[in-house]
């Protein structure tokens, strides 16, 4: 009964393993997104990042999911009022925006290397 249950909570999320992790902040003179850090996840362990219908986990931390919407052509979650994750599938990456009360915006663009081990 518990390998059951446990097979149909695995069939229900998608599963994403992370191998790049860019760090970004917008710049308001510039109009544009700034890199400020590249991590690549090639050699050593990835960032396992688990959709569930109402929640995410990134390495096994939950975070709720409050509400869904469509921002252009990409699905997005939005985890409260100043974060939100978008899928984009044309480029096979996440887009995790952060807006921070003093003005900054921050986004994490993870790019996916495999999902559901494929």
């Amino acid at each position: 009964m518990i390998l059951l249950l446990l097979t149909t909570l695995a069939l229900a999320s998608d599963v994403y393993e992370i191998c790049v992790l860019r760090n970004q902040t917008w710049s308001d003179q510039e109009q544009a997104w700034k890199t400020d850090l590249v991590t690549s996840f090639y050699t050593s362990q990835t960032i396992q990042f688990i959709m569930h219908e109402n929640s995410m986990e990134i390495n096994r931390k939950k975070k709720n999911i409050q509400l869904k919407k469509i921002v252009g052509d990409m699905e997005c979650f939005v985890e409260h009022e100043n974060s939100f994750v978008c899928f984009d599938e044309k480029n096979n990456q996440f887009l995790w925006e952060f807006y921070y009360k003093n003005g900054k915006v921050t986004r994490d663009v993870m790019q996916v290397c495999l999902k559901n081990g494929e």
